[in-house]
């Protein structure tokens, strides 16, 4: 179905206004003049809601009218409370939910044929994949991704915008492997440079060794010393015994040499002691050394098993990342591949921009570029395009355009700034 006829009363600055409508409808005049206000009118009935401030200036309400090529009407009045639509058949009967049928009839109104042509070069891709009809099922991702997570909730058939959120999961958790990867490095480098160099010694038993000798020396000085002590006691008996007889005589004597046995008592005891303390210094030196060794020997040891159990985690976590940058390969594939087969022929995108037959879109000439832009339309449900922007067009362009649009197929409005101060609606 095709717009025939087009009516509206109160609109903006529009009194009223009814003219017909062609492929090819041309609105022109100065700025302000009601090109806008025809657009906006129009496209309130495809699109729905209220907008009380289309109500001209001064008016209590506004209507617009379009009649289609097969005699059905669809009737939109707006007022200060509200606004309703009414559409009927060739033969008054009502329309059941109009705006669904209305929205039928001309989905993707608000699309224009030269935004393609004046967009950079991202937002023109951007768009185009917006109104591409590609899927990814969720089968071809799980196909492409294999044993690596993809997010939960995903459901069976998504987009490019879906594909794209799966491969962001799947280089996120990349990144967080090979962050895991580094740190294990780091450990490992660490706990090596602590490590200190073997001398292939079991210090551990060489101060075990040490210890016994220790113990048999000071049960040798022990020994010594108690068969001193016995040896000056028996001899003080017998000198006592001996001189018992003439204790009172020689009771001087007999102290004086007690004393003196003492006093080599104590010598001999000191002579021991000081020829044991070199051997028990070296001994307590050799066991010092012994046990530092033993305690550096279980510490590296120690180092050694948790450097095994991070290479071993290096190993895991390069192999997970290695499975993630394959995962991310096959995304990228299934996604050219989904764009490769893209439904214009010739189309394609590469690097985020858009190439036709090989040729980069900018290097089109504009009759291609806006015959491009069209078969776009046509993938956005659009069978009535409005272009609000070509008061930018030189005469050339104009003509260019002129003709893509009488090709298309479409019923194509247009806006155009010319010098007249009057509105002029001509169907070209």
């Amino acid at each position: 179905m095709r717009i025939k006829e087009v009516t509206i009363t109160n609109v903006c600055g529009i009194e009223h206004i009814e003219f017909k409508v062609g492929n090819l409808t041309v609105l022109s005049g100065a700025n302000s003049v009601g090109k806008t206000s025809i657009i906006r009118a129009i496209a309130s009935c495809f699109d729905g809601g209220w907008d009380p401030e289309l109500i001209r200036k001064g008016e209590e309400k506004a209507e617009v009218l379009i009649t289609l090529d097969n005699g059905t009407t669809i009737r939109k009045r707006i007022t200060q409370k509200g606004a309703t639509l009414d559409v009927r058949t060739s033969d008054g009967l009502k329309v059941a939910k109009e705006q669904t049928y209305v929205s039928s009839i001309a989905s993707g109104i608000s699309f224009d044929p030269l935004r393609l042509v004046t967009a950079d070069k991202k937002e023109r891709t951007k768009f185009l994949l917006s109104v591409m009809p590609i899927e990814v099922s969720l089968k071809d991702i799980q196909a492409a991704v294999g044993a690596v997570p993809i997010p939960a909730g995903l459901p069976a058939v998504t987009d490019l915008d879906g594909l794209k959120s799966v491969r962001d999961a799947v280089f996120e958790a990349r990144s967080v492997t090979n962050r895991a990867e580094r740190d294990a490095e780091g450990t490992v480098k660490a706990l090596s440079a602590s490590i200190p160099e073997g001398d292939g010694k079991d210090w551990l038993k060489e101060a075990r060794e040490l210890e016994a000798e220790k113990i048999d020396i000071e049960r040798q000085i022990t020994e010594a010393q108690s068969l001193a002590q016995e040896e000056a006691v028996a001899t003080a008996a017998k000198i006592s015994a001996k001189f018992q007889a003439e204790i009172f005589a020689l009771q001087r004597k007999e102290q004086e040499e007690i004393a003196q046995i003492h006093t080599n008592k104590a010598t001999v005891l000191r002579q021991i002691d000081d020829t044991a303390k070199p051997e028990r210094e070296r001994l307590a030196g050799e066991i010092a050394t012994a046990r530092a060794n033993a305690d550096a020997q279980q510490r590296a040891a120690g180092a050694r098993e948790q450097i095994e159990k991070m290479r071993l985690r290096i190993r895991e976590k390069s192999l997970e990342g290695l499975r993630a940058t394959r995962a991310l390969e096959a995304l990228d594939k299934l996604r050219q591949a989904k764009l490769d087969a893209l439904p214009i022929p010739g189309v394609e995108i590469r690097e985020g921009e858009i190439f036709v037959e090989g040729v980069p879109f900018d290097k089109l000439n504009t009759g291609a570029q806006f015959t491009l832009s069209f078969q776009i339309a046509a993938l956005a449900n659009s069978s009535f395009l409005v272009a609000d922007r070509a008061e930018c067009l030189d005469p050339d362009t104009w003509q260019a355009f002129e003709a893509a649009a009488k090709q298309s197929g479409f019923q194509v409005m247009v806006a155009r700034v010319s010098d007249s101060k009057q509105l002029k609606v001509e169907v070209a």
